[in-house]
């Protein structure tokens, strides 16, 4: 006989006990320490793009037997705003897997995201999740780029290992901020404007959005670098031997040029004095192809990407040439 399961859209004001189950959940499953209330709260519901759409699924034995999560996000083309969601949490309970519930949870997030308009789904999913969104009729378009540079001579040389390239990356914890760095991050944000790309969804940086999603909720260790030509947000941490520093994201005064990306190296290597330098960027950046001249090198890698259009306009986006893509977009916190 088939498992009838009851499916619960849960908001900010839910009752507790589905949050306490949703974080419970997830610590057995990925075999992690247990995340906070506050963080979950902060992550799901305070982007000022809105509220993250939730479902989660009950067995008839009241048993939390899967959850799926998509947060709320904007891209511009040209000067229309697009509507996205992207995926924050996919996860099925191993004594209710194969069971068809991750196909009727991401179900249930498609009609509730037509219902309020969004356009198109974007997604990251891992291996385990890759081919079942495709199966659900996600597009894939694959095409993030993995650039790497050294840091600092002196850093490098140090903490040079090949293996270490392989190792995963660990980034630093923080439970408070540096006020300089909040500082400074005020300082320059105020003025942040969306990219200049025509013809091509681009994020919609805004300060809020900056703010919410780097420097509200203290959690991983990020920094402000800022050269004579622009800025960048910098994530912090370690690779192996090697003390790593990850370009999320990129703000020139004036053009993505190469004069701008070595700017900004130069002052990584000298004020951070790390070892590596990463930076993820779909191929349609209009930095990508100023990296490798820039000193970097690209990595071979197995990053996915894919698209769900849910109307007429997200149908315009099916092409990895619409689509510019930063570590932003694909670190999500």
């Amino acid at each position: 006989m088939k498992e009838l399961f009851e499916y619960k859209i849960i908001n900010r004001d839910s009752d507790e006990q589905h949050f306490s189950n949703l974080l419970e959940n997830a610590a057995f499953i990925h075999n992690r320490k247990q995340d906070s209330l506050d963080w979950l709260k902060w992550k799901y519901f305070n982007s000022p793009y809105g509220d993250c759409i939730v479902v989660m699924a009950y067995s008839e034995k009241g048993e939390l037997a899967g959850e799926i999560s998509f947060g709320k996000y904007e891209f511009r083309h040209n000067d229309k705003v697009i509507n996205a969601i992207y995926s924050y949490q996919t996860m099925v309970h191993p004594n209710f897997q194969r069971k068809g519930l991750f196909g009727s949870l991401t179900k249930k997030v498609i009609e509730i995201a037509k219902e309020q308009n969004i356009d198109i789904i974007f997604n990251f999913p891992n291996h385990n999740s890759y081919q079942p969104f495709l199966k659900l009729g996600f597009k894939p378009l694959n095409s993030l780029k993995y650039w790497v540079s050294r840091g600092s001579i002196k850093s490098f040389v140090k903490q040079f290992n090949p293996i270490s390239l392989k190792k995963p990356f660990i980034v630093n914890k923080i439970t408070s901020y540096n006020p300089n760095t909040i500082d400074t991050f005020n300082a320059l944000a105020k003025g942040v404007h969306p990219y200049p790309s025509k013809d091509v969804l681009y994020p919609n940086r805004t300060y809020d959005f900056l703010k919410w999603r780097y420097f509200t909720y203290p959690m991983h260790e990020y920094k402000v670098v800022e050269s004579n030509l622009g800025w960048s947000i910098v994530r912090v941490g370690k690779r192996g031997s090697f003390t790593e520093a990850q370009i999320m994201d990129v703000f020139p005064n004036k053009g993505f040029n190469k004069k701008f990306i070595k700017s900004i190296v130069k002052q990584v290597r000298s004020q951070l004095k790390i070892g590596l330098i990463v930076c993820n960027m779909s191929e349609a950046h209009p930095l990508n192809k100023k990296m490798l001249s820039s000193g970097f090198l690209s990595i071979p890698n197995k990053l996915k990407f894919c698209v769900y259009p849910l109307n007429k306009t997200g149908e315009n986006y099916l092409q990895k040439e619409n689509w510019v893509i930063t570590a932003t977009e694909f670190h999500r916190y």
